[in-house]
């Protein structure tokens, strides 16, 4: 018998198996209670989606900085410029002016507007 986490009881919910096939499936390996397996991973989505929307966003914040750092370690310059877009509108209380966002630029003028500012 094959052991079968919460997670992959979840991902069988996301990749859209519907509730009587995701028992069957459990049925198959051998799981006891597939039901029940199933009903606590539902409960378990409900608990997730009712997380307070700052902590989402914090939550998102810190992922989309993870993001960031890669990208920028790579030297994928316009993708670290659109993750760090990407944290300022998550950002409370922060206004960036219209003509600061570079998300649109490409890279080729990213490297120039960089090249620019270098002493």
């Amino acid at each position: 018998m094959a052991k079968v986490t919460r997670q992959d009881i979840l991902k069988l919910i996301v990749e859209g198996n519907t509730p009587p096939d995701i028992v069957a499936l459990l049925r198959e390996q051998g799981i006891s209670s597939p039901a029940k397996r199933l009903a606590a991973a539902f409960d378990h989505l409900k608990r997730t989606a009712s997380i307070p929307d700052d902590v989402t966003k914090a939550w998102a914040r810190e992922a989309y900085r993870e993001c960031y750092r890669r990208l920028l370690a790579s030297g994928d310059y316009a993708g670290a410029v659109r993750a760090l877009n990407s944290i300022l509108k998550l950002s409370p209380g922060l206004e960036t002016e219209a003509d600061d966002d570079v998300s649109t630029m490409t890279e080729k003028e990213l490297r120039a507007e960089l090249a620019e500012e270098s002493p």
